[in-house]
């Protein structure tokens, strides 16, 4: 497969001054997370004015930032209809109850049979701003562990402190 460039392009306002580069592109959602922000401007991905800068650059207004990301390759997970375990459900998260033996991720040696999987099958059209290969799974679980696994449903960057109030949302509705 070939991966093809997506090209971004934004002007800093007033409002944008003094900002850093780093949370100015990270608060545009299209990017992906603080890490994934910081991962493209190390390598080079990241534009001011038509010079390469560091994360921590403060912005003035005027400044134009152009970003550009090479497209991952499409994740090899291919929607099936596996039963899922749903704990809780509401229009920001999913938190499901994995087995023991269920791979999270699409691998080498897993493509198929995946939590990835049964997700794309439950819900076919995601919304943009979740990474097609982690499909808003929130934290990981190994293949032979089981328990409790959110997954977000929105491309919302999620901090500790809405995980926690989301762990919590699902302990309430869940326990007796």
């Amino acid at each position: 497969m070939t991966a093809e460039s997506e090209q971004y392009e934004w002007v800093a306002g007033h409002g944008d001054a003094g900002v850093r580069l780093d949370h100015f592109l990270t608060a545009r959602t299209v990017l992906g997370t603080r890490s994934q922000v910081q991962r493209l401007l190390a390598a080079g991905g990241v534009l001011v004015n038509g010079r390469s800068v560091k994360a921590g650059m403060l912005l003035r207004p005027g400044d134009r930032v152009l970003a550009v990301r090479v497209a991952r390759p499409m994740t090899h997970a291919t929607p099936e209809p596996i039963a899922l375990d749903v704990l809780y459900e509401d229009e920001a998260l999913f938190a499901i109850n994995k087995p023991a033996g269920l791979v999270v991720h699409p691998a080498p040696g897993h493509w198929q049979g995946t939590l990835v999987s049964a997700l794309l099958y439950r819900w076919p059209n995601p919304p943009t701003g979740l990474d097609p290969a982690r499909l808003g799974i929130v934290h990981r679980l190994d293949k032979d562990t089981s328990g409790v696994i959110l997954i977000a449903r929105t491309g919302r960057h999620w901090p500790t402190s809405v995980v926690s109030s989301a762990v919590a949302r699902c302990a309430s509705s869940t326990l007796p």
